[in-house]
Parts: structure tokens; C-alpha cells; sequence
């Protein structure tokens, strides 16, 4: 019988959970998690700040937890794609273009990713606030096209075309920052 130390043992510290890993039943369960994670806060946090694209803050913040904490390209994707099947299980979401609106974003994650695989992890952590800022920007840029091509009226637009794309940039860029420092510090964590 060892003699009692009083320090954790590694099964049950944080460094035993890996900040990054490959698809498995239990990530794509976190991935899941994360997709209705962002469609709670979606409608249950109320920030009074009634600027378009707030709610990039924490959609976006977790869709780069979602695609930093594994390794499969479209894990973003997946996490989106959830969203959106929890939206329409809770009939949340702005009509038939909501699932657009929810999908689009953890597409442009995933492509954006794939273009930036061959960086180094630093440059992959510095370039992903602004990747998620096109993500992110994708809403307003959706909601023009229906806009100038099926004349789908949409609140954003009501200051003008580019408020609503620019506090969709600051939003999606700031909330994915706010995420990269969290994984970081996670990820530096584990591997002490």
C-alpha cells in the first residue's frame, strides 16, 4: 500500500481529459452538446444590446471550442448541424432560412480549417478569430441575397447593409478570440 500523498491523481485531473482529439463516440457527443449548448444560450441569454449579431459571441465561441477540441475537419459542421436540429426540435430560429442561417457558419469553419492545415498551430490560432468572423458574417451576407432576390424583409438591415455586416465581423471575430484563449489555456494545462 502506497502511502497517501495529498496530490491528485492524473485519472482524475484535468490533464487527464486531452483538449484535442479524433472523432470518437464520446467527442461527438461533446460536438452534440456544444450545438445545443449554442441554441440555449441563443434563446435564453438576453444581452441588452440589441446590436445584430450579438449571439456571434457564444455561437461562434463554440464552434471554435467544437472544431479546436477535435481533430476531424468538420467538426464545427457537426456541431452546427446539431444547432440545427435542436433549433427545429424546439421550434427556434427565424422561419425556413433559420437552418440556413445555423449550418452556413460551421461550413465556412470547416473549408477555412482545411485551408489552414498546413500553418503551423500558432498561425492556426492567430488566423481563426478572423475565419470565424467570415463565418460569422455569412448571416448578414445570406440575409441580403433573400433580400435582394426574394425581397425577404429582415430587421438587421433597418441602420443600412454595412452595420449589420461590420458588428457581424467584431462579434464572430471577438467571441472566437474569447474561445482560442480558453482552449489555449485548456490545452496548455493538459500538458503539464
Amino acid at each position: 500500500m502506497q502511502p497517501a500523498t495529498g496530490g491528485l491523481s492524473r485519472a482524475r485531473s484535468l490533464s487527464a481529459i486531452d483538449a484535442v482529439g479524433p472523432l470518437t463516440a464520446g467527442r461527438l457527443a461533446f460536438l452534440v452538446l456544444l450545438g445545443v449548448l449554442s441554441v440555449v444560450m441563443h434563446e435564453t441569454v438576453r444581452l441588452p444590446l440589441h446590436l445584430p449579431g450579438h449571439h456571434g459571441l457564444e455561437a461562434m465561441a463554440l464552434l471554435v471550442i467544437a472544431r479546436l477540441s477535435c481533430t476531424h475537419p468538420f467538426s464545427a459542421t457537426i456541431t452546427a448541424l446539431s444547432s440545427v436540429l435542436a433549433s427545429a426540435a424546439v421550434g427556434a430560429g427565424h422561419g425556413w432560412v433559420s437552418p440556413f442561417l445555423i449550418i452556413l457558419p460551421g461550413l465556412v469553419m470547416g473549408v477555412g480549417m482545411a485551408a489552414l492545415k498546413r500553418l503551423p498551430m500558432t498561425m492556426v490560432l492567430v488566423a481563426l478569430p478572423f475565419v470565424a468572423a467570415l463565418a460569422h458574417v455569412t448571416k448578414p451576407l445570406l440575409r441580403l441575397g433573400l433580400w435582394q432576390g426574394m425581397g425577404v424583409h429582415f430587421g438587421s438591415f433597418r441602420h443600412g447593409i454595412a452595420w449589420p455586416i461590420v458588428t457581424h465581423l467584431a462579434f464572430g471575430f471577438v467571441g472566437a478570440l474569447i474561445a482560442v484563449l480558453m482552449w489555449y489555456g485548456w490545452y496548455r494545462a493538459t500538458r503539464r
